[in-house]
């Protein structure tokens, strides 16, 4: 039997998923992120290692008859060399004697939500960057990480809430009910202890200053106006990524499909108002029809198409 094992390594989990020859999901897994931003080289070297393992021995693989192909999309393989030849050690620690290929993870997720047809996908979850496939050349904006960038990302938005809630304290803005959900979610009693409080639980860890996003959804449910407007910052922010890749595509590729992955267009209407707003009028947006794990096995597919005898 032929396999194939999709990875999906983003900065808040890594995902697994084995496919067969045709694309059939058979068994998936999901572990903590493997972000070589975020863990050690071991703990990623583990969950790689592990996650494989653990889906082989679901499939009750058998490495006298059957073969697997890995494609891993792991974030962080792209223009910080440190970090790409990083993975790569990893990658050839974690898959030794397997055949398998890497990527970004919003290349394999792009692939996955467009079934391998060009186009641009936008990710929007704990960072955010955007990629566009055409004619067999990809493309990025964005990923510039949490100090540089990741506009319109759960970061990006927790941080201004932290920013907001300044503003409000202040009086630099009018307080809403962002300002007493703010106080309550993190304990604060003098709204100055803010300071430490960050230089405490969320100094350099991006996870936990994203996960702060997730007041958001208790805001929207208070009507609160602060979130409305961050919601739809966001949803520009990430319109201008797209806008960006749009040069790289031909007139007559006209019009181009969007899609988008992440955690925050769970937030509905509240983000995607402005990502359409502000979309250029070439670009038409569509649901993504697989998932990342998905692209990962398109990709490992491609690379090994040829080895299948």
């Amino acid at each position: 039997m032929i396999y194939y094992i999709g990875i999906d390594g983003g900065g808040t989990q890594t995902s697994f998923t084995c496919f067969d020859y045709s694309g059939q999901s058979l068994s998936t897994l999901s572990l903590s992120t493997s972000h070589v931003a975020q863990v050690t080289e071991e703990q990623a070297q583990y969950i790689l290692s592990s996650g494989v393992k653990s889906l082989l021995e679901e499939i009750s693989f058998e490495p006298q008859e059957d073969k697997v192909f890995i494609g891993a999309g792991l974030a962080g393989y792209g223009i910080n060399q440190k970090f790409k030849k990083m993975i790569e050690k990893n990658c050839r620690i974690a898959f030794e004697g397997f055949d398998y290929v890497l990527a970004n993870d919003a290349e394999v997720a792009l692939m996955g939500a467009l079934d391998g047809e060009d186009g641009i996908l936008i990710v929007a979850g704990t960072g955010s960057i955007g990629y566009a496939k055409t004619q067999d050349k990809l493309h990025r904006v964005g990923g510039w990480g949490y100090m540089l960038g990741d506009e319109g990302s759960a970061y990006w938005i927790a941080k201004q809430i932290l920013y907001t809630f300044t503003l409000q304290s202040d009086g630099r803005l009018p307080k809403t009910t962002l300002y007493q959900v703010v106080k309550d979610e993190l304990n604060i009693e003098q709204d100055g202890d803010l300071v430490q409080i960050i230089s405490d639980k969320f100094y350099n860890d991006r996870t936990a200053t994203a996960q702060l996003a997730k007041l958001g959804n208790k805001l929207l449910k208070a009507d609160d106006s602060a979130i409305k407007e961050i919601y739809q910052d966001a949803g520009k922010e990430l319109a201008n990524l797209a806008n960006g890749l749009a040069k790289h595509f031909l007139a007559q590729e006209f019009p181009i499909k969007v899609t988008t992955i992440g955690g925050v267009w769970k937030a509905g209407a509240s983000v995607m108002s402005g990502f359409s707003e502000h979309l250029e009028s070439n670009l038409i947006f569509v649901k993504a029809k697989h998932s990342a794990p998905y692209g990962a096995y398109l990709l490992a597919k491609k690379a090994f198409n040829q080895h299948i005898k």
